[in-house]
């Protein structure tokens, strides 16, 4: 049987140091029916050229640029670009181990699914294994285990997109893969397999969190509240208060990581001041060495001069140069008398 198209979306948006290796990963698939779409969104920060270096080498590379629209538009874009039969959605700053589609495709074949997705490798600023559980729904209602980069099927996705009014939001994924969830698709867990995740101080989802303390909040308020008009039977008192407590558990988590490494960088400020002083007062003893060590060959200089001077060979040679400057004095003026 051949294998279906699967189309890989790419959106990037300033992550021109990293879209590189994202774009590298895809192509290094062992999967080979692939269809790979780029959409640049926006950028400003020369990914352009990154990106084109790769379409004038691969021209079936699907690329399109758009204004800086927001990931969830450049997502939906893709979307309608995609010709396969599942897609699966990248960031620019993560990538693929080589035999990843093929392990989310065969565990989606398996189990008959129609969304797919793994664990999270933490790489970069952080390196640990974000290990997440089995699908359960009323789970999901409450939290977020389920990143962007997991395959979806086509046909099971329908006319669902990815929400634009959360452009600039949290929780995107969250409310991505929950809408599909509570519409009824088959959502199940690929083992073994994990995204390459970069964690960084440039990412966009964490620079969300430091810009306001509130906007993870109302963003999940957003989306409980959406979800619970559409499906009033799923979010109750009970599921809607204990979702809002996880959120704030997980902003308080966030936050306090965050204080972590901003107690991380002063450590290694006052560390590099602390090395800049001691550099400092080093050269300063240094120089203290070097004028002491002076002043001590200057006192032996005197000493030598002094001993010279006081020396029986000094005040005989002076003895008789006296007798001797004498005579060249009058012989001086002698000439001067004849020369007149």
């Amino acid at each position: 049987m051949s294998e279906p198209l699967i189309s890989i979306i790419i959106t990037c948006y300033n992550y021109g140091q990293f879209v590189r290796q994202a774009i590298d990963s895809v192509l290094c698939q062992t999967y080979r029916n692939i269809e790979l779409i780029v959409i640049n969104d926006g950028s400003t920060d020369g990914s352009a050229d990154v990106i084109g270096s790769f379409v004038s080498q691969y021209p079936k590379i699907v690329y399109y640029e758009q204004p800086n629209l927001g990931a969830n538009t450049a997502r939906n874009v893709g979307v309608g670009l995609a010709t396969g039969s599942f897609l699966f959605f990248l960031d620019a700053d993560n990538w693929l181990d080589a035999e990843h589609i093929a392990r989310l495709y065969e565990t989606a074949v398996t189990t008959l699914s129609d969304v797919v997705y793994c664990d999270l490798k933490h790489f970069g600023d952080d390196n640990d294994m974000l290990v997440m559980p089995e699908f359960s729904l009323e789970i999901l209602k409450t939290t977020n285990f389920i990143d962007t980069s997991s395959l979806v099927s086509r046909s099971a996705l329908g006319d669902s997109r990815f929400d634009e009014a959360m452009n600039g939001m949290v929780t995107q994924d969250w409310d991505f893969f929950l809408g599909l969830a509570l519409k009824g698709l088959s959502v199940t867990k690929a083992k073994g397999v994990s995204l390459n995740y970069r964690v960084h101080t440039g990412q966009h989802g964490f620079k969300a969190f430091r810009d306001s303390l509130t906007r993870p909040l109302e963003a999940r308020e957003y989306v409980t509240a959406k979800y619970a008009e559409m499906y009033p039977d799923q979010f109750d008192y009970v599921t809607r208060f204990f979702s809002s407590k996880v959120w704030e558990a997980h902003v308080g988590i966030v936050l306090a990581s965050e204080g972590r490494q901003q107690v991380e960088e002063l450590k290694k400020d006052v560390s590099k001041r602390d090395s800049e002083i001691t550099r400092l007062n080093e050269q300063i003893n240094g120089t203290h060495s070097q004028l002491n060590d002076a002043s001590i060959e200057l006192e032996k200089t005197k000493q030598a001069l002094l001993a010279l001077v006081n020396s029986r060979t000094y005040r005989l040679a002076r003895w008789i140069g006296t007798p001797l400057r004498a005579t060249k004095s009058v012989t001086t003026r002698s000439r001067r008398i004849a020369d007149a």
